[in-house]
């Protein structure tokens, strides 16, 4: 990659060390290693700010500085000696941290500083993080708080991606992966309903994208829409995504990758929770609970193709070294995914290994209790239940056929991270349909492998 064979941690790379881009932006390196300073590529300033809270640790824990070091040169170059000491605080901190508060917090996420050999894709997005404090918001306000959370790391995207077009406004490609980023936020009721609130400064946005608007305006109204949209929710979201976002290499790329997988899984999650409250609401008979679950769960996956666009912005070259740096992380290992598909068909056969966690889901799952429950209900409801579960299933389907098209675009027919033979799995996948007795009694063939023109093109 790139044309340079300056190693950006000050020297020249190693023999089979990654050559880094000489650039910034799209296809190049983070604007953080760029502007990062000879004390944070060492670490220097990290150790000495840990070093000091060891001493006293009833002060703020250094996040600012041990982060500046691992986006300096990468989670996957950090410093040797931080990492270990950064080890045996967390490892400290397990066994002891409270269920709440600040320790909490710094106990979740520290593993994600000293995962370099044993990572998988829950410590590489932060999931203990935001699950942990999802946990916190408590049972009436858990849908909330996925939103919540969700909608930061949005407006973070955004305000990634228009920091670097201020920097480049000749650079066409940072303006298109703009453009496509701030569309997620001009959209955000579609997916992430709960924590969608109309502002000016959105308004704005959504005027600057009807036309070609000039490179350094879009960025700045752009970025203006991000923080008021960050602002508008409490400083510990802000806070967890700031925190969770430890590229494993120096590319700016990496950070759009894991931003918008760390949105899928916010949208992930509460489609599984709807798919799994919609049947037990149906085996109560409690139709109109049903519907609603189900319409929620549908609207969110058919406005994924937004989030789509932003991915086919990713160079080729550049995933390739993600990929290679990402190895074992795959989003195979997605619980939420995995779980929205056995919430639907407990059971189903799905990827397996030491990395990829079992979904358990007690009950017969929503396909099945449809099929025992139909009968008692009005013809009327149960048609209505019907055309509710053949909508999630037909947007999933088209989901997952946009996943598989984005793959092949991208890495081509490789074998995956996960372990799966790689986009021609996602072929298979996207087949499967989440209400199998529903496809089979309406005597309906799987959909055809196409795509969504708006999600891979």
């Amino acid at each position: 990659m790139g044309s340079t064979t300056e190693d950006r941690s000050g020297g020249q790379a190693a023999p089979g060390e990654t050559v880094w881009p000489g650039h910034s932006g799209v296809g190049g390196v983070s604007l953080a290693v760029e502007r990062a300073r000879p004390a944070e590529r060492s670490a220097e300033a990290a150790r000495h700010a840990l070093a000091q809270w060891s001493k006293v640790p009833t002060q703020a824990f250094p996040y600012a500085e041990v982060l500046a070091h691992y986006r300096a040169v990468g989670r996957n170059h950090a410093d040797d000696d931080l990492l270990a000491e950064l080890r045996t605080v967390g490892e400290k901190l397990t066994a002891s941290a409270p269920a709440y508060g600040e320790e909490r917090l710094l106990a979740d996420w520290l593993p994600m500083t000293y995962d370099r050999t044993d990572g998988d894709y829950d410590s590489y997005i932060g999931t203990a993080v935001f699950d942990s404090l999802v946990e916190q918001a408590g049972p009436g306000r858990r849908v909330e708080a996925i939103d919540g959370f969700t909608a930061v790391a949005v407006a973070d995207l955004v305000a990634i991606e228009a920091e670097v077009l201020a920097t480049a406004p000749d650079d066409v490609r940072a303006y298109a992966r703009t453009r496509a980023a701030a569309r997620t936020l001009t959209r955000i009721a579609d997916y992430l309903p709960r924590a969608a609130a109309e502002s000016e400064d959105l308004a704005q946005l959504r005027t600057a994208l009807t036309g070609q608007s000039a490179a350094d305006t879009l960025a700045a109204v752009a970025s203006k829409a991000a923080q008021s949209t960050a602002e508008s929710f409490p400083v510990l979201y802000r806070k967890a995504v700031e925190l969770t976002l430890i590229p494993t290499t120096r590319l700016h790329d990496e950070l759009m990758f894991i931003r918008s997988i760390q949105i899928f899984e916010g949208v992930y999650q509460q489609v599984a929770r709807d798919v799994e409250a919609a049947a037990a609401a149906l085996e109560l008979g409690n139709v109109p609970a049903v519907l609603e679950l189900l319409a929620d769960g549908a609207a969110r996956i058919e406005a994924t193709p937004i989030l789509y666009r932003v991915l086919t912005g990713m160079p080729i070259d550049s995933f390739a070294v993600i990929r290679a740096y990402t190895d074992g992380r795959s989003a195979i290992q997605s619980r939420w995914y995995r779980q929205v598909e056995a919430f639907c068909v407990p059971g189903q056969p799905m990827p397996t290994g030491k990395k990829i966690p079992a979904v358990v889901v007690e009950g017969p799952g929503l396909d099945a209790t449809f099929a025992s429950r139909a009968a008692s209900l009005p013809a009327d409801r149960a048609a209505q239940v019907a055309e509710a579960m053949e909508r999630l299933d037909k947007a999933w389907g088209a989901m997952k056929r946009n996943h598989w098209g984005l793959t092949l675009k991208i890495i081509g027919d490789v074998p995956g991270t996960g372990g799966t033979s790689g986009a021609s799995y996602l072929k298979t996948a996207a087949q499967v349909p989440l209400f199998p007795r529903l496809r089979d009694e309406a005597g309906t063939d799987a959909p055809e492998d196409t795509t969504s023109e708006e999600g891979v093109n």
